[in-house]
């Protein structure tokens, strides 16, 4: 037993030896042809992925980005050469390295970069496999550690190329185009819904990223961190923003657009809470400053509560009146006058909501339709609503902490809004 268990410690030295070795044979192979004027990509990834200690140095990332300004033609190459080195090494530090090098030219580069094109060409090649990975470490006693540690960090990268490469052009798309017609929106909107479930997926990835053992103090698992943490901070800011727009617009969505939303609400909810113990554990090690960190918000389960209540009261009015679940806009003609009024009222509540948010108007609201469970919930806007938008828009409106409803019974209700 006892020769066995030394035959097997041998045989993990030799092949750490081996690894070592034929390392550091590449990148002194990759200098000397450096020096003699044969500098191309390979070489360059090479250099900046030397199995040492050091993070990726800054002046590689820059060489490249340079290359990539003069010849355009050389992102097919790069992406090629990439593949080939994060497949062949068994040392953590160059295979981290190479997802460092990677995750740093993604940033630098637009979203319409080629560089995106060729690495999901290589992807579907079967090149390059991120996820799932194939990496396993074979050149440090704490190897799985830092295997896993990359195992997460290429899945991260894998979702990002997907994320970016099919939804950056749209999202841009919704900026530039915010003030078009009502159908236009609601379709932008709904193109949110699709885009929102991948920045969640993003967030968990980089949750999934938090090192454990001795990757937790290593300079280069450190250094990747950083810039692991400072993008999820504009993942999450997006995310908030684009949650509180589908928000503003939830009213005016059919009830499988509300449903979908209602699923990414609940998620946020959940997903906060691990999110801003995330951050704390990153700034306890000063991976991000105290102050670098955006804002989380944490939502109430009332909240939750209150849109599952109203999701299940719009099934249950869609199933008596299949055509007003479809938009707000095809009302018919022979409706009630009340009720063509109220639903008009739904219909523009959120602009006018904008509009006295900000022109700084006190207004008093009316709601004849509160649960007399509800507790005083803040809010920082107010104008003249229908019950039911006003009831949707107090109760479940994501981002704006300046408002106080107070409901006393379930009959007619005034409440003020001060912002």
């Amino acid at each position: 037993m006892s020769y066995i268990c030394i035959n097997q410690i041998m045989q993990n030295r030799i092949k750490k030896v081996f690894t070592s070795l034929r390392e550091h044979t590449c990148v002194s192979y990759a200098k000397f042809a450096t020096i003699g004027g044969f500098c191309d990509l390979d070489h360059i990834v090479v250099k900046a992925t030397s199995p040492d200690d050091t993070p990726l140095p800054d002046r590689y990332v820059l060489e490249i980005l340079q290359i990539f300004s003069i010849c355009p033609s050389s992102f097919g190459p790069f992406a090629l050469s990439f593949s080939q080195r994060f497949a062949n090494t068994r040392c953590w530090r160059v295979a981290l390295k190479c997802l460092h090098l990677l995750h740093r030219l993604l940033k630098a580069l637009p979203h319409t970069s080629p560089l995106r094109e060729e690495l999901m060409l290589a992807r579907s090649n079967g090149l390059m496999c991120l996820y799932p990975c194939n990496f396993k470490d074979r050149s440090s006693s704490a190897s799985l550690d830092y295997t896993y540690f990359i195992w997460s960090y290429a899945r991260l990268l894998d979702e990002s190329l997907d994320c970016c490469a099919t939804q950056g052009k749209e999202i841009d798309d919704y900026h530039s185009t915010s003030h078009e017609i009502f159908i236009d929106k609601m379709d932008e909107v709904r193109l949110m819904l699709e885009f929102l479930p991948q920045l969640q997926s993003l967030i968990d990835r980089v949750i999934d990223c938090r090192p454990t053992g001795q990757a937790t103090r290593n300079a280069i698992v450190q250094s990747v961190m950083k810039h692991v943490i400072r993008d999820s901070f504009t993942c999450y800011t997006t995310f908030r923003k684009e949650l509180v727009e589908i928000l503003d617009h939830l009213i005016q969505l059919p009830y499988i657009n509300c449903s979908a939303a209602f699923e990414i609400y609940k998620k946020a909810a959940s997903q906060a809470n691990e999110l801003s113990e995330f951050y704390d554990w990153c700034k306890s090690l000063g991976l991000c400053g105290i102050y670098e960190c955006p804002f989380i918000d944490k939502i109430p389960q009332i909240q939750i509560t209150a849109l599952e209540s109203f999701l299940n009261g719009m099934w249950q009015q869609s199933a008596d009146d299949p055509s007003s679940s479809t938009s707000v806009s095809s009302l018919s003609s022979n409706e009630d006058g009340n009720d063509c009024k109220q639903k008009q009222a739904m219909m523009f509540s959120t602009e006018k909501l904008s509009t006295a948010k900000s022109a700084g108007v006190p207004l008093l609201i009316y709601c004849s339709v509160v649960p007399t469970a509800v507790k005083p919930i803040r809010y920082s806007t107010g104008f003249l609503l229908s019950p039911f938008a006003a009831l949707l828009l107090v109760l479940l409106h994501f981002g704006h902490p300046n408002l106080i409803l107070y409901a006393k019974s379930a009959s007619i209700v005034p409440f003020s809004c001060n912002i």
